[in-house]
């Protein structure tokens, strides 16, 4: 087998490159957002017949987000020579790349593992931290569990318009501590406002509250062409096990579901309770998900 080459596409890549990504969707919603927005650079791998076989961006922040089906589909019918020459090829690209924006890389973890190898081998940076996730996707006809009924009659769940910034700050700084921070890494306020201000203007964050009070939040952190990605879902502590979350959950994959959008999230590997009330609302885990901090 022939090499492997990476290329630079710019901002606006063609439609073959959307379409690639496409094919899975599910893997990379972030990626496949990153493409439709036109937000990040994007570089292409292409094999030695100039086929496309991997995507991945570099957004000005230092963040890498990829879709490399070669490497997270290994043992269905992918050969290990190639693997190999697509790690040399990723290597000497990051070799010549200027990585000392290097912030993050983000996605399926098999091909997490293997970009970090490259970017190791090429110029010896290590990450920070690493957390392992579980990539859940919601299945139609999976049969619900009944949750936990509640007589609030003052719920409602609202979509939060860019005014309630102030209002959510402090339960997005409290979610982060609690389910994204790592050992050691500390709440970077002026980077969760940033990001919770982008969601907000995208009109991407849901809460559900019980009068005047929010009880639980939710965000959709990447919608791309057929899937949303759910995240951010927090739960005031004085508020949970009483079925709030799967209210929230449900209702909103509901609202995707007429939108003609199929939903995925991901969960920490050590938080069973996250996961057992996404699998009780009809998620299974498909695949493993990493994100890394340098």
């Amino acid at each position: 087998m022939e090499d492997f080459k990476v290329i630079f596409v710019g901002k606006n890549p063609d439609a073959s490159v959307l379409d690639f990504v496409l094919a899975y969707e599910k893997y990379c919603v972030s990626l496949a957002e990153r493409i439709l927005h036109h937000d990040a650079d994007i570089f292409c791998i292409l094999d030695g017949k100039n086929r496309l076989t991997g995507v991945f961006s570099y957004s000005s922040g230092g963040q890498i987000l990829h879709c490399l089906p070669t490497i997270f589909l290994a043992g269905q019918g992918d050969d290990e020579g190639g693997a190999q020459k697509l790690f040399s090829s990723l290597k000497n690209h990051f070799e010549k790349f200027n990585l000392k924006k290097l912030f993050s890389v983000i996605g399926e973890a098999k091909s997490t593992d293997f970009v970090l190898k490259a970017i190791f081998s090429a110029v010896k940076k290590l990450p920070l931290s690493i957390t392992n996730f579980l990539l859940m996707e919601y299945l139609e006809d999976f049969q619900k569990k009944e949750i936990q009924k509640n007589d609030d009659e003052n719920l409602q769940i609202f979509r939060c318009s860019p005014q309630m910034l102030q209002t959510l700050l402090p339960m997005q700084e409290a979610y982060e501590r609690e389910e994204v921070l790592a050992a050691g890494q500390e709440y970077n306020e002026f980077l969760s406002s940033f990001m919770l201000k982008r969601a907000l203007r995208l009109q991407n964050v849901y809460v559900l509250a019980s009068g005047k009070v929010i009880v639980s939040k939710a965000t959709f952190n990447a919608v791309s062409n057929s899937f949303a990605q759910l995240g951010g879902m927090y739960t005031a502590p004085r508020f949970r096990r009483n079925g709030y979350a799967s209210r929230l959950v449900n209702f909103l994959v509901a609202q995707k579901k007429l939108e003609g959008k199929k939903v995925v999230l991901f969960v920490k590997n050590s938080n069973s309770i996250a996961r057992s009330l996404y699998e009780n609302c009809g998620f299974t885990p498909f695949s493993g998900f990493k994100i890394c901090y340098y």
